[in-house]
């Protein structure tokens, strides 16, 4: 037994799948941008400039992406 289609005929579990893989793309810029600052300021001793500049640029990113795929996803589902 599968659950009910919601509004729009999309599936439940498609739309928190969806919804869950915006989650986890944020996430993972603003770790990405976190993870490259490290590094950065490890190799050219600018501690802790490089993390917290690539850090926000991970996050601003992250932010963007966000936006753009939820926007995207809204027009997927007001088309059905």
């Amino acid at each position: 037994m599968s659950p009910r289609p919601q509004r729009g005929g999309g599936d439940l579990w498609v739309r928190v799948g969806q919804l869950t893989s915006v989650a986890y793309e944020f996430l993972g810029s603003i770790l990405a941008g976190a993870v490259l600052g490290y590094f950065f300021d490890r190799q050219f001793e600018t501690a802790p400039w490089g993390l917290i500049a690539l850090t926000l640029l991970g996050t601003s990113t992250g932010l963007y992406r966000m936006v753009v795929t939820l926007r995207q996803l809204e027009r997927r589902n007001t088309d059905e």
